[in-house]
């Protein structure tokens, strides 16, 4: 539409993301410890989003968000004074993306470019619990847990024109 370009974009790709943490201290005085662990990853992504952009000389310049999609798999666990704790979870989330880029034509009907994208996915939850006796006085704790996700990825574009 004259210098504008309006359109969808959808793709499906590999996307290896994954982290853990552990904590360890004191959980119960006088000398008890503990350590907590956490950790969450995910294999692929699918995004479903409208592109908006100029086209200025050779260059077009755009803006993108919508629909991010992927599966993500969290592990939890406990460990320490003789008891020990452990959840998982894996569930297809939907979350958000937003980002923008750029491309130029190259010869042959080809466009180069490179694209930022933010995506953001909302908790995966597991609560649990465990009861244990100690000397003193019975103990019983629950453990939420819960992981989120949150990317930035930046990436080359190498489109063929039909």
């Amino acid at each position: 539409m004259g210098q504008w370009l309006l359109g969808i974009e959808a793709d499906f790709e590999y996307f290896r993301s994954a982290g853990s943490s552990s904590v360890t201290g004191i959980v119960l005085a006088p000398a008890i410890t503990g350590t907590v662990f956490s950790s969450v990853s995910t294999d692929w992504l699918l995004t479903v989003r409208p592109r908006l952009g100029v086209i200025l000389n050779n260059w077009l310049l755009y803006a993108t968000g919508g629909l991010a999609v992927t599966n993500l798999k969290a592990s939890w666990g406990f460990s320490g004074g003789g008891v020990a704790e452990s959840a998982s979870e894996s569930s297809t989330k939907a979350g958000w993306t937003v980002g923008g880029g750029f491309e130029t034509a190259s010869p042959g009907k080809f466009t180069i470019g490179v694209e930022y994208l933010y995506v953001k996915f909302d908790n995966v939850d597991s609560p649990t619990s465990f009861a244990v006796s100690l000397p003193v006085t019975p103990l019983a704790n629950p453990f939420n847990h819960s992981a989120d996700l949150a990317a930035n990825i930046v990436r080359a574009r190498l489109n063929k024109l039909f």
